[in-house]
């Protein structure tokens, strides 16, 4: 991930519970051990949200 697309992610705050966790999770790289990879964890934290589609323009 670039860091413009982090910084463009950060500016958007959609949940101030999601946004400790999003924000975490897009500093470390985690992809290599296990299989578990940056946008597993992300989905995973932040479920209700891409229920709702939120993240729907930004994951394009």
């Amino acid at each position: 991930m670039t860091v413009d697309a982090v910084l463009y992610f950060r500016s958007h705050d959609y949940s101030p519970i999601m946004d400790n966790n999003y924000d975490f999770f897009l500093r470390i790289g985690v992809d290599g051990k296990r299989e578990v990879g940056k946008s597993g964890l992300i989905r995973k934290f932040a479920q209700k949200d891409f229920i709702d589609e939120r993240y729907d323009e930004t994951l394009h």
